[in-house]
């Protein structure tokens, strides 16, 4: 019989690897308007630097694609891009909170500051625009270095 002080010295191991193994398998999505996305660090995000912002929920993806395609003012409708990423090392738990706020805008620009080359944000509670506010939970993958980012590939397009 194992004895209990084993489990616990051995929990925060399963904890880390749980951990690891959920950030090598998720997956991350990025709505978008244009149909043959370009990844390059010439485009500037809403920041003012090249940085790109992608969900592990596909609803939320589902919303910014609607959103940017209106905001393009394009007669075709969003699309949907699967992105796979290298391990991103550097964690932050958001906690519940909502992005559209001055901590958030605070957080992504200290963390380009820092040098980081991509950033998972979990607990992120996020929407495109107030006329597109359905909120959504998701991981939020920030990539600074585009390197980071393995393989992209469109998975649909959504109909007006």
């Amino acid at each position: 019989m194992r004895h209990w002080w084993t489990c616990v010295l051995f929990l925060p191991h399963l904890r880390l690897a749980r951990r690891l193994i959920q950030s090598l398998l998720m997956k991350y999505y990025h709505g978008s308007s244009q149909h043959d996305l370009k990844i390059s660090g010439s485009r500037n995000s809403r920041y003012g630097f090249p940085a790109l912002f992608l969900a592990s929920n596909i609803d939320l993806a589902v919303q910014y694609a609607f959103y940017n395609a209106e905001q393009q003012k394009s007669n075709l409708p969003g699309c949907v891009y699967e992105f796979d990423l290298a391990s991103i090392p550097k964690v932050i738990d958001f906690k519940n909170e909502i992005t559209h706020n001055t901590s958030f805008r605070n957080l992504i620009y200290r963390l380009k500051s820092q040098k980081h080359s991509a950033v998972r944000i979990l607990n992120a509670l996020d929407y495109p625009s107030i006329k597109f506010k359905e909120k959504h939970y998701s991981t939020i993958a920030v990539v600074f270095d585009f390197e980071v980012i393995k393989n992209y590939h469109r998975i649909g397009t959504l109909s007006l």
